[in-house]
């Protein structure tokens, strides 16, 4: 983690990318197995995922590479950066495929995890290219 994440931030951080970005989730996935502790085993596995993917915003946060960023890349991040806790709703099979689509065997292993997603502003670039076309 902390050699891919000075990296990651160099990619997204340049320029030609400012524009394209509209978010960028660190979303928390937990396995199948319950954890009980108000009733709700799907709202308890959302805590966890949810403290999972705050964590390592928080590391992110922590680490050089992000303390030294100039103002303006910390501020672009703060706005970008989000951390969602998706509970055991996005599982993985051996393969890392969604286990509700793959119809496989749940991993339990490998649906703990954090993944990094862009939220691209396709919406606004699509937009603009219809704009320039009725133009």
């Amino acid at each position: 983690m902390s050699d891919f994440l000075p990296k990651y931030l160099h990619v997204v951080l340049q320029k030609k990318y400012h524009d394209k970005i509209a978010e960028i989730r660190i979303e928390g996935h937990t396995d199948s197995k319950p954890i009980k502790l108000s009733g709700d085993p799907y709202i308890d596995n959302m805590k966890l995922s949810q403290d999972r993917a705050r964590n390592v915003l928080g590391f992110l946060r922590s680490q050089n590479y992000f303390i030294n960023l100039q103002p303006a890349e910390k501020e672009r991040l703060q706005y970008w950066l989000t951390a969602n806790g998706l509970s055991y709703g996005r599982t993985v099979d051996k393969d890392y495929k969604i286990s509700f689509d793959s119809k496989q065997p749940i991993d339990n292993g490998k649906s703990r995890r954090v993944e990094f997603r862009i939220v691209t502003t396709s919406e606004a670039i699509i937009n603009e290219a219809l704009k320039n076309i009725n133009e």
